[in-house]
């Protein structure tokens, strides 16, 4: 269920996310690398924001197979490492719990969407 979320994700044509990069590879490596793929294929922006935890060889190979398609920043050390990913695309924001058990929904409501624009926004130009 929870990899049909990021299924979703692939129609979208710009996806914002807060997330730990390195769970979200560690949990399914192939799944992941697919997802990439996928996204490079489809030229889909991803604006990124991973907690420190997760700087690392993930990072890199994913910045040498995107390139400028997806921008990823990191959440200063002191703000520890969460096991969740918040996706924001169109009118959907979905939020994903990365350990067990690992969970996932989607909401889909333009009003709040734009709130969390707004928020990630924010803290995007502040990274």
């Amino acid at each position: 269920e929870v990899k049909e979320i990021y299924r979703q994700t692939l129609s979208a044509e710009k996806v914002m996310a807060i997330a730990s990069g390195k769970q979200f590879y560690e949990i399914d490596k192939k799944f992941s690398n697919w997802y990439y793929r996928e996204l490079e294929e489809r030229k889909i922006i991803f604006d990124d924001t991973w907690t420190a935890a997760s700087k690392g060889e993930s990072v890199e190979a994913l910045r040498k197979l995107r390139g400028a398609l997806h921008t990823v920043k990191f959440l200063p050390p002191r703000y520890e490492d969460v096991p969740t990913d918040i996706l924001i695309w169109g009118d959907n924001i979905a939020l994903v719990t990365l350990e067990k058990p690992i969970f996932g929904t989607i909401v889909t409501n333009p009003n709040l969407t734009r709130t969390l624009k707004t928020i990630f926004g924010i803290l995007w130009e502040k990274l």
